[in-house]
């Protein structure tokens, strides 16, 4: 696979990822399959948590990222938000919410395209949308460029997340992200960490992938996730936002975590403040925490 940098730009409560101490030590969690091989209780305490999207079913983390609408309905409802910190996009909440403003938009979207939580005794809500004819125009661009994609899975793709998404909201701990935009959560979790002031930020999780080989998600297949059969992602993009985040904070240390040592040398070339370490040189940085 080539790969080009660029500087442009359900919990289970038994498990705590959570550190509240200084944020010179960041730990960003991308949900690559490597994560799974990963003992957790080495940076336990050792600095600050950052993870994506669906990892709040397993634990918890000093802060939760989403850049998906789907994902942010589901993490509001299941009630993490109320007591953990999450940076959600486009999260914007419209008090006292007039319900002829909701049917009237309402009626750009078929019944099975809405998707609105219980509202109970709530009053305040997120709106938030992605119209169908986006995706059409998006999924015809790609194939106008590449005719050789397979427009099965480019529709799969393009189709994820289309809808209104209504969530009636209470008192809680989300965030809304100004910037970055529009950039998938592990990289919007590198820069809100370095916006919070990380000298160091570790990276593990972040497999990256091929369009040629199968989706690398530790959650596919599951609730508001692709499915198994789904193949990967171009990964130009998220070089590009990587790329932009190395080439911004020049004062950072990244550390990108690995099972065995990798190293890409368009990174290693093009930005100094970036090293590889495999999972066995983490264990013995942290030789003095037990591990299980």
């Amino acid at each position: 696979m080539d790969t080009h940098f660029s500087q442009h730009p359900g919990l289970n409560s038994e498990v705590l990822i959570q550190s509240r101490m200084t944020l010179e030590n960041a730990f960003c969690f991308g949900n690559g399959k490597s994560r799974l091989d990963f003992d957790m209780n080495v940076i336990k305490n050792r600095g600050t948590t950052f993870g994506c999207n669906a990892i709040y079913r397993d634990m918890r983390v000093d802060n939760l990222v989403s850049v998906d609408y789907a994902m942010q309905q589901e993490i509001e409802s299941s009630g993490y938000a109320r007591d953990n910190v999450c940076h959600f996009t486009d999260w914007s909440v419209i008090p006292n919410a007039d319900d002829m403003l909701l049917d009237t938009m309402k009626m750009d979207f078929e019944p099975h395209m809405i998707h609105e939580t219980l509202r109970t005794d709530r009053i305040d809500c997120v709106i938030q949308g992605k119209d169908p004819k986006t995706a059409e125009n998006n999924i015809k661009e790609a194939l106008d460029k590449n005719p050789d994609l397979d427009y099965n899975d480019l529709k799969l793709k393009a189709e994820k997340d289309v809808g209104l998404y209504i969530t009636w909201v209470t008192e809680n701990k989300i965030k809304n992200v100004e910037y970055p935009r529009e950039w998938c959560a592990g990289a919007t979790a590198m820069h809100l960490a370095c916006q919070e002031g990380a000298t160091k930020v570790y990276m593990l999780g972040f497999d990256l992938s091929s369009y040629d080989s199968p989706l690398n998600n530790i959650y596919k297949g599951s609730q508001n996730y692709l499915p198994e059969y789904a193949k990967g992602f171009n990964p130009v993009n998220w070089n590009l936002q990587l790329g932009a985040v190395f080439g911004e904070f020049k004062d950072v240390d990244f550390v990108w975590v690995s099972p065995i040592h990798t190293s890409l040398d368009a990174v290693s070339e093009k930005f100094k403040n970036v090293d590889f370490l495999t999972y066995e040189e983490i264990y013995k940085t942290y030789d003095n925490i037990r591990r299980i």
